[in-house]
């Protein structure tokens, strides 16, 4: 076999990878407009491509079982053409999203209709290219996972193109167009792959397996009883030697075992593919959760994890497993610390340490599975539960984990589980053995922080200023000394993590949590000042006082004194008769709404409806002196089929501190204006721990040639004196400047001083433009 068979088949599987991991983001972005930007849609989009990914994978393993060469030939050429009706990629018009129900299923139909059979049939070329060239007569073809590197490349450099070269520059539909491109290329080298195995002899093959299968028979003992069995089987699944790289002596490591894999490897491959791929989808919600659901937050997680791969299979991996075991309990136990506090800032270090730990436990346990990869007569079974691994990890994370956790629970127990896997070290094979201290010590260092955590939240604020060096300092020296024992270290985080959950909320008493496809809501009652407090994710959405008295008082954002209450007071000499809000919140907005006039609510999340609005806790809606209407949906979408107009449109949605892109763009905008009422406003709520929001909306003002206006509640108040108020940042948008009343006179109000950046559009965002750092 020529050494131009080899780069062929290296550039297939570089342009398939590539393919793949284009459309992952592309397709993304198209659907993520039509379920309100949420970080969810990302997730599941992420499973559907590791279900058809196992699918693939499926496919090839049967294929390469049960068809000769040329049957898998004209199989694939069948169904390459038959994808290649489904082109260019695009949405197929289908229909619409429910307003109410859980949108998975809706979501996983379009993805199956619009680019499942392209996606499937891109997704099975990595184990079946593999399995055709190990079938060859090339010298490599003993150990063609090398070509895996070439996968994997491919993998990284499509999602680092994405969101820096494809997005900025080419529209969806001309990417689609660019994809189909790419398709035909793709078919063509698959073809030329297929040729150069039909040519090949088949000796090389035949002679491998006759050689195992008679070495196997010759020294495999045979089982005395059942129990001799498992024992067998037990001690068959147990790692080959690391420092066994070369081809050679992995060969002789496995020849010596069975002639065929033990259920307890292939599940240990299952797991160890698992564990990495539950973190992917639980990073990736943690980054756009709280910053906004972009391909470039989506592509930084699934990049690195893919870098993870290409290191360990590496036929010479740089990174040692014994040094990637040395620093993980320095990189997990400080996250540890930053999940149970479950804090964002400083983003500059935050952030990074939620990625080197995952980028950690990904080399830890791609590296065993690359130090275990199989002879490759099992090489499409191996892949094959690589690829259950990830789906199942997938599948836990975004389908199973909101079913059965009420909090987003599934990150910090893969951390845990991932513990499990750090290898021993110098440490003699008659210590390795589980003891009780194993369980007991975890247990006990649990019990303690529970304890530690206690006597802090009950020392009032100075003594909360040491909070970490009090119940962090000890557990986490503990959990260091563990960390030599895996179970043990294993079972410390997880009971570190159980004790957090226990943690006194630093806002008051916790009465309610409940989970949607939109992220976690929580409703903590302060009792110190009276206020029962809404969060979504790690961020206010809204407050109201348990006063009576005061339960009219808009709190948090919108107090009366601040920019909100300023554009709906009598100060603004604006007359108002209707109002858009697009977010709902705990719906403090209400609080403003006059007899004679009609508030609109747009929300997107039917928990925040009725959490709002049916279950007792907050009265805002009840309250309202005047009429008050909630329309669940997409503010987007559900504008779009009104025929209503407004004197005032306030966008205040939010996921979390996420922002939904597709609300802030230049086509959003023209939507906006022309339900707009001659005279009338548009009030952008800004506030943003990470991004300065304001530059976008400058950009989008000069865009458009409205005046603005912003103002910046920054009034400073004492922590033991909050009275409800938080600060907030507020931009307001007219066709001139006269509609904006009195409040163009009012010097609280002024231009936005920072330099405008690009304008977004349906097709371009740039989030990292605006992104804050301190």
């Amino acid at each position: 076999m020529s050494r131009v068979s080899t780069v062929v088949f290296g550039l297939t599987l570089f342009l398939a990878s590539l393919l793949l991991f284009l459309l992952e983001p592309m397709f993304g972005r198209m659907v993520l407009p039509l379920l309100g930007g949420a970080p969810a849609v990302w997730n599941t989009c992420l499973v559907f491509f590791q279900l058809t990914l196992l699918a693939g994978y499926l496919y090839a393993w049967a294929s390469s079982r049960w068809l000769g060469r040329r049957a898998q030939v004209g199989l694939h050429g069948a169904l390459l053409v038959a994808a290649a009706v489904m082109l260019p990629v695009r949405i197929v018009p289908a229909w619409a999203p429910p307003a109410e129900a859980n949108p998975i299923p809706w979501l996983l139909a379009v993805l199956t209709v619009s680019i499942g059979l392209p996606f499937f049939v891109a997704s099975t070329i990595a184990p079946m290219l593999q399995h055709w060239f190990a079938q060859t007569d090339h010298p490599d073809a003993e150990d063609p996972y090398f070509l895996y590197q070439a996968s994997n490349l491919g993998s990284l450099v499509a999602l680092l193109a994405y969101p820096l070269v494809v997005e900025p520059w080419l529209g969806l539909r001309q990417q689609g167009i660019v994809w189909s491109t790419g398709y035909a290329a793709f078919g063509m080298l698959v073809a030329a792959c297929a040729w150069a195995l039909l040519r090949a002899p088949v000796r090389r093959q035949a002679a491998s397996r006759a050689l195992d299968a008679a070495h196997a028979s010759e020294t495999a003992p045979k089982p005395k009883s059942r129990k001799h069995k498992l024992r067998r089987e037990a001690a068959a699944a147990r790692i080959p030697n690391p420092a066994c790289h070369d081809e050679a002596s992995r060969q002789r490591v496995w020849r010596s075992r069975e002639s065929r894999i033990p259920a307890l490897r292939l599940a240990r491959w299952v797991l160890l593919a698992a564990v990495p791929s539950s973190l992917l989808l639980g990073v990736t919600t943690y980054l756009s959760t709280d910053v906004a659901a972009v391909p470039l937050l989506w592509v930084i997680p699934l990049a690195l994890y893919l870098l993870t791969f290409i290191v360990t299979f590496a036929r010479r991996p740089v990174i040692a497993p014994s040094t990637t075991a040395v620093v993980l309990p320095f990189l997990v136990l400080p996250l540890v610390v930053v999940v149970i506090l479950r804090t964002a800032e400083p983003p500059w270090l935050v952030l990074p340490l939620h990625l080197a730990a995952f980028t950690a436990i990904g080399l830890l346990c791609h590296g065993q599975l690359a130090s275990e990869r199989p002879p490759t007569r099992w090489l499409t079974l191996f892949y094959l539960c690589l690829s259950v691994g990830g789906a199942a990890g997938g599948l836990f994370n975004a389908l199973v984990a909101p079913l059965v956790f009420p909090m987003a629970l599934e990150y910090p127990l893969a951390l845990a589980v991932a513990c499990l896997f750090k290898p021993y070290r110098n440490t003699p094979a008659r210590l390795q053995r589980t003891s009780a201290g194993d369980i007991v010590w975890p247990i006990v260092l649990g019990a303690a922080s529970v304890g530690l955590f206690t006597f802090v939240a009950r020392g009032g604020p100075a003594l909360a200023r040491l909070e970490i060096p009090i119940a962090f300092g000890v557990p986490l020296l503990a959990g260091y000394v563990f960390s030599y024992r895996p179970i043990r270290f294993a079972l410390t985080i997880a009971a570190l993590l159980a004790a957090g959950l226990l943690r006194p909320d630093q806002f008051g008493t916790q009465v309610h949590v409940e989970r949607s496809f939109f992220g976690v809501h929580r409703i903590v009652e302060d009792h110190a000042n009276n206020i029962r407090i809404l969060f979504h994710g790690q961020t206010l959405h809204g407050a109201q006082s348990l006063d009576p008295a005061r339960a009219r008082e808009p709190l948090a954002y919108y107090t009366r004194s601040g920019p909100a209450g300023q554009l709906f007071g009598s100060d603004s000499g604006r007359p108002v008769k209707s109002v858009a809000v697009v977010g709902l919140g705990a719906g403090a907005m209400a609080a403003f709404a006059e007899p004679g006039q009609r508030w609109t609510f747009y929300e997107i999340d039917p928990v925040v409806v009725r959490l709002a609005r049916d279950s007792g806790q907050f009265t805002f809606l009840r309250n309202a002196r005047g009429r008050v209407d909630v329309v669940v949906g997409d503010a987007r979408l559900s504008l779009a089929r009104t025929t209503q107009r407004f004197d005032t449109i306030v966008l205040d949605a939010f996921s979390s501190d996420a922002v939904p892109v597709h609300l802030v763009t230049r086509e959003a905008l023209e939507l906006y204006l022309s339900r707009l009422e001659p005279g009338g406003v548009l009030a952008f709520h800004a506030s943003s721990r990470f991004l300065a929001l304001r530059r976008e909306l400058a950009a989008l003002a000069a865009d458009a040639h409205l005046a603005h206006l912003r103002q910046i509640d920054l009034r400073q108040e004492r922590v033991l004196e909050w009275t409800g108020w938080t600060p907030s940042d507020w931009v307001i948008l007219a066709r001139s400047r006269e509609d904006f009343g009195r409040l163009a006179r009012d010097s609280r109000w002024g231009p936005i001083a920072d330099l405008p950046a690009r304008v977004w559009t349906d097709d371009y965002s740039n989030i990292m433009a605006l992104f804050r750092w301190r």
